[in-house]
């Protein structure tokens, strides 16, 4: 039976992540008790809401939390996308925020932004054919990967404007949905089925369609912003 992680616990193992980017002299102690606080109302990783906030580069942020978890790199391509990302559920994928990368010596390996709870890990053990090997991507290209087999985009971007908040990320960042109920509305997602992600999440009551367009017009602006930079 696994031991899973308290909140407490939880809780060191960002302030761990913050102590670390503070000594790499890249985050201060104030933008740091600011995410904290946003990261406690809001449920969204400590590292992605840095990069929203726009006060750290998800190359940073990968190499941080490689050092932290002492898990190996990966590189997302657009033919590492197309080649594997479809051999698994995509709703596995989306739901759990990783990329498949295939198996090496029989052992599947996954792209995620972060350590996945073992509970996850549990859960994905036999969908994968195996316990699966995480390795640290780039916050830009899980998304550009993840944009790219849910069709939400047509080109792998990992360019500053792939870090633009994927939907449902955008949405809990703002307080329109609140990631409990996203987690379960994503329980039963089936791309093919179902469609875009805000189509199903409005389907499923957890969600009014004028908050997908809020999060969406959001999107669109950040895009914009960052293209005319």
């Amino acid at each position: 039976m696994h031991a899973f992680p308290t909140a407490d616990e939880l809780l060191l193992r960002r302030r761990r992540l913050g102590d670390l980017l503070m000594s790499w002299q890249v985050l201060d102690e104030a933008r740091l008790e600011h995410a904290l606080t946003l990261q406690a109302e809001r449920d969204i990783p400590l590292g992605r809401l840095l990069i929203f906030q726009g006060w750290l580069d998800d190359e940073t942020l990968a190499e941080a939390i490689s050092a932290q978890s002492d898990l190996p790199r990966a590189h997302i391509d657009a033919a590492t996308v197309q080649r594997y990302g479809r051999q698994v559920d995509l709703a596995l994928c989306v739901r759990h925020r990783f990329i498949f990368l295939g198996a090496e010596d029989g052992a599947p390996r996954i792209a995620v932004g972060g350590p996945l709870k073992p509970e996850v890990l549990t859960l994905l053990t036999p969908a994968l054919g195996g316990a699966p090997e995480q390795m640290i991507a780039r916050e830009s290209e899980i998304a550009a990967a993840l944009r790219l087999l849910t069709e939400q985009g047509d080109t792998f971007d990992t360019s500053e404007k792939g870090s633009v908040p994927l939907l449902g990320d955008l949405l809990i960042e703002q307080g329109l949905l609140q990631r409990a109920a996203f987690d379960a509305a994503m329980e039963d997602y089936r791309p093919e089925r179902d469609g875009r992600i805000g189509d199903h999440l409005v389907a499923r009551g957890v969600v009014t369609r004028e908050a997908v367009e809020t999060a969406q017009a959001e999107q669109r602006r950040r895009f914009e912003q960052l293209a005319a930079v």
